[in-house]
C-alpha cells in the first residue's frame, strides 16, 4: 500500500482540512509546517519549526519525518515551498490538492515545479483540471480527485437542538450559508438575498455559522440590511453540521469558485441549495437537478430561486431527493479513497490497493 506525508499549516483552507480528515491512511503521518491549523483537526499533526518565516526551509527538518513515505501530499500553497524542498532532496514525489483554481494559478515556482514533473496537482472537478491544462499544465500532472461529502448523523435531532436553541419554529424559515468566511465566498450576497426575500416572507431567518479570516467584514455587512436581528452570526456555537441540519435552503453564493467540500455535504444530507452556477457548482449540482443555480454576484436571481425553494414544497424535496442520490454516487468516501489510492499508485509505480 502506498503511504504519504501529509502537509499543512496554519492557513490551511478547511475544504482541504476536512477532506484531509476522510481520505488520510492508517499508516500515513501529517506534518503541520509552523502553527497548527485554525480550524479544529482531529488526527495528530508533528509540528515543524518555520525558520525565520519561511516554509522552504522547513523542508530541511522534515526528512525524518517523512521516513518511508512513497509520497509526499501537501494540501496548502503556502505549505508547497517546504513540500518542494523535502520531495527533491529525498527523490519523492509531490502532489498538491487545492479546493479550487485561484487567479492566475500557474505562476513562479508552481509553474516551474509542474513543468519539470516535480508537482502533480490534484483539484475537485473536471472543470478545474481543464481549466488549469487549458493554462499550461501538462495533462498527466493533473488529476481529478472528487471530494468526499461528509455523513451528517442524527438529521431530525440536530435540527430540532438547533432550532429551539435558536428560538424558531417548524413555520420559520432558515437559510444558511455554511461556507468558510473567506473571500469570494459570497456571505454578502446570501446576506443581501436574504433581505430581498424576508421582504415577502417575514418568517425568513438567515444563520451564518462558523468562521474565517473574512469573519469581521461578514459582521459588518450582515448588519447594514435593515434585518440583523433577524440573522444569526454563531462562530463555533453550532457545526457546520448542525447548521445544514437545522436549514430548509443551503446557501452556496461565491462570486466565484472557493471549495466543494461543504456543497457536497449539504447534497448528501439532503438539504434544498441555491447555489452561484460557477464552473464547479454547476458541475457538482446541476442547474433543475440538484440545486437551483444563479447567476455569480446577482442576489436578486438568487432570491428568486431562494423564494421558488421556499414557496414550492414539491419542488424542494425533489431537488433535495436527487441531490442527495447524486452525492451518494459521485461523493461517496470509498470513491474518493480509491481514486487517491490510484493517483498514488500511479506516480509511484505501484498497484492500487
Amino acid at each position: 500500500m502506498t503511504s504519504a506525508l501529509h502537509i499543512i499549516d496554519e492557513i490551511t483552507p478547511r475544504d482541504c482540512l476536512e477532506q484531509l480528515a476522510l481520505l488520510a491512511g492508517r499508516d500515513d503521518a501529517i506534518a503541520s509546517i509552523g502553527p497548527s491549523p485554525r480550524y479544529s483537526f482531529d488526527l495528530p499533526v508533528a509540528p515543524v519549526h518555520r525558520p525565520t518565516g519561511l516554509s522552504r526551509l522547513a523542508g530541511k527538518r522534515m526528512r525524518s519525518l517523512a521516513g518511508d513515505a512513497d509520497v509526499l501530499h501537501v494540501w496548502s500553497l503556502r505549505a508547497l515551498p517546504a513540500g518542494i524542498s523535502v520531495a527533491q532532496r529525498l527523490g519523492r514525489k509531490l502532489v498538491l490538492s487545492i479546493p479550487c483554481v485561484p487567479p492566475a494559478f500557474l505562476t513562479g515556482p508552481i509553474r516551474r515545479a509542474v513543468g519539470k514533473g516535480v508537482l502533480h496537482l490534484t483539484v475537485p472537478t473536471e472543470a478545474a483540471r481543464r481549466r488549469i491544462v487549458q493554462s499550461g499544465a501538462p495533462v498527466a500532472a493533473v488529476h481529478v480527485l472528487p471530494a468526499a461529502a461528509a455523513k451528517i448523523d442524527d438529521l431530525q435531532e440536530r435540527r430540532k437542538t438547533v432550532r429551539a436553541e435558536l428560538a424558531l419554529t417548524e413555520q420559520d424559515k432558515l437559510l444558511v450559508a455554511p461556507s468558510e468566511m473567506i473571500r469570494y465566498a459570497g456571505h454578502k450576497y446570501a446576506s443581501w438575498a436574504h433581505a430581498i426575500v424576508r421582504q415577502v416572507l417575514p418568517n425568513v431567518r438567515l444563520l451564518l455559522p462558523g468562521c474565517g479570516p473574512l469573519l469581521r467584514h461578514v459582521k459588518f455587512f450582515a448588519g447594514t440590511t435593515g434585518y440583523d436581528s433577524e440573522v444569526f452570526l454563531t462562530e463555533d456555537r453550532f457545526s457546520r453540521d448542525d447548521a445544514l441540519a437545522a436549514a430548509d435552503v443551503a446557501l452556496f453564493l461565491c462570486r466565484r469558485d472557493t471549495g466543494i467540500s461543504t456543497l457536497v455535504t449539504a447534497m448528501g444530507a439532503g438539504t434544498p441549495i441555491v447555489a452561484s452556477a460557477t464552473p464547479d457548482m454547476a458541475e457538482c449540482a446541476p442547474d433543475g437537478q440538484a440545486a437551483l443555480l444563479a447567476r455569480p454576484g446577482d442576489p436578486r436571481t438568487a432570491s428568486a430561486a431562494v423564494l421558488k425553494l421556499l414557496e414550492d414544497g414539491e419542488l424542494a424535496r425533489k431537488l433535495a431527493a436527487e441531490s442527495s442520490r447524486l452525492a451518494q454516487q459521485r461523493f461517496n468516501l470509498a470513491r474518493s479513497r480509491n481514486r487517491l489510492s490510484e493517483i498514488y499508485a500511479a506516480l509511484v509505480g505501484a498497484v492500487p490497493a
